[in-house]
């Protein structure tokens, strides 16, 4: 399969806190645990460490086959166990001092972890092209697939199925509503009082709103405006 050079041209493109796995696992409707249940930590910890970078000229199984399948198990352990973390994070390479991260990295992307621990990418394209990559660990999790299988299955794979699934179950950011009042009394600054809008208005609101107004119109010489 001579997906290399197609999925590699599209690389660019794009306390411990355990709230993190309940966001990975959202969409999964089995245990986690048992993917790795044969399976030891601190083997895979060291295994994970002896995958070769990626070479420039390397092919999409061989990516597959080494750094991949290397963070795979890395990552469904930090799943299964949130408390790994920290010792993943304990890694210099993951400090300022180690000279190829500004900043610690978010605790809520353990794919994204477990690649970099793997692949050490120092610089920002790299950094970009380990977070694609990234996708497809999620992407073997949601379809339960064994760390020993996961070079043979996920060879039909590319990272345009990754992103695919990335984004048809990723969390919609919802903003928060406001409604903003306005009272310009004609000279001086204006006044703005926001009001957080609920999912659905109820007599609490409304009586929040009417005394805000009633408050406001009491010491301004005009009309109250709605933008």
């Amino acid at each position: 399969m001579d997906q290399a050079i197609k999925d590699s041209s599209s690389d660019t493109s794009s306390g411990a806190h355990s709230n993190f796995v309940a966001d990975e696992i959202s969409i999964s409707s089995f245990d986690i645990s048992r993917l790795v249940a044969a399976r030891s930590f601190e083997n895979d910890l060291a295994n994970a460490r002896q995958a070769s970078r990626d070479s420039l000229y390397a092919t999409w199984n061989d990516k597959l086959n080494s750094s991949l399948a290397s963070a795979y198990p890395l990552y469904l352990h930090l799943i299964g166990d949130p408390k790994r973390l920290e010792e993943i994070l304990a890694d210099p390479y993951f400090h300022p001092e180690g000279g190829a991260r500004k900043r610690r990295p978010s605790k809520n992307k353990p794919a994204l972890l477990a690649l970099q621990y793997v692949t050490r990418p120092s610089h920002l394209d790299d950094q970009k092209n380990c977070s694609a990559y990234a996708l497809l660990l999620i992407l073997a999790k949601d379809r339960e697939i064994l760390p020993e299988n996961f070079g043979s299955a996920m060879a039909g794979f590319s990272l345009q199925d990754g992103r695919a699934h990335n984004r048809k179950h990723r969390r919609p950011i919802i903003g928060q509503r406001k409604l903003r009042v306005c009272v310009c009394g004609g000279v001086g600054d204006r006044r703005y009082e926001d009001i957080v809008l609920p999912n659905k208005p109820d007599e609490v609101f409304f009586a929040k709103v009417t005394g805000l107004l009633q408050n406001l119109l009491g010491d301004a010489a005009g009309p109250a405006e709605l933008p």
